[in-house]
């Protein structure tokens, strides 16, 4: 049977995440590949945590950037998820109880825990993680995947690479300016937004992308979320005054 976690493991394999990759780490005495635990961790929420009423699909999807995943959810409070605000819910408890017997899950709330952790060893940086009508995390890859390649793939391609990662970066830190611009603007015009109005007025770049650089905005100081119901608005935070001006 071809499960979900061997799908994405099978997509890391063909993207060049194989087992030089894995950096086995010490947790409890036990030696375990970090890139591993990530993969099981999004693959098991996906399943344990869904809203299955939902007809919204569950998706992971793995790129240049990092693995993606989005699935259906049933947060009682929306907004970033953080080990300080970390509130665990029991959501599917029969299914959560099969996945801890086959000892693919531990206890309430280790999912959010162990991705947190583990994706500081392995890539160096916090997941980002945020829960409302849909829950979305994003795990990075680790740099030291560029370097890899460009070593593997000779001078030819280590240029093709650099030049690709250069543009990357610059699309990358001009997007980031973009969606400050309007961060900046929405805010001279109310107190608070919400970050499908982000979206709207930058169409080169999905809600996905958007909410990961509110999730760091927020991080920084710039930003404060603000939970209502099922979704999540936006206020300026104690370091606002930076916006745009980086």
């Amino acid at each position: 049977m071809r499960t979900p976690e061997k799908a994405a493991q099978e997509k890391a394999s063909l993207l060049g995440i194989n087992d030089s990759f894995r950096k086995v780490v010490l947790d409890d005495a036990q030696r375990k590949s970090a890139r591993d635990v990530i993969v099981r961790e999004l693959v098991c929420n996906c399943l344990i945590h869904r809203e299955f009423v939902s007809p919204h699909i569950a998706r992971i999807t793995i790129d240049g950037e990092g693995i993606h995943t989005r699935n259906a959810s049933r947060a009682l409070f929306a907004g970033p998820v953080t080990l300080e605000s970390l509130d665990p819910t029991p959501k599917n408890p029969i299914i959560a109880n099969f996945f801890t017997q086959m000892g693919r899950s531990e206890d309430l709330g280790s999912g959010t825990r162990n991705l947190y952790k583990f994706s500081r060893l392995y890539t160096g940086k916090d997941p980002v993680l945020e829960d409302g009508d849909q829950f979305t995390a994003f795990v990075p890859v680790p740099p030291v995947m560029v370097g890899a390649a460009e070593g593997r793939d000779g001078h030819n391609a280590a240029t093709g690479v650099e030049r690709s990662g250069a543009a990357s970066g610059s699309r990358r830190s001009r997007t980031r300016a973009e969606v400050e611009s309007v961060v900046k603007d929405l805010l001279a015009r109310s107190d608070r937004f919400a970050a499908t109005e982000v979206g709207e007025r930058i169409s080169q770049v999905g809600e996905r992308t958007v909410r990961r650089y509110l999730a760091e905005m927020v991080k920084e100081g710039k930003l404060v979320s603000v939970p209502r119901g099922r979704s999540t608005t936006y206020r300026a935070g104690n370091s606002s005054g930076s916006l745009g001006g980086e």
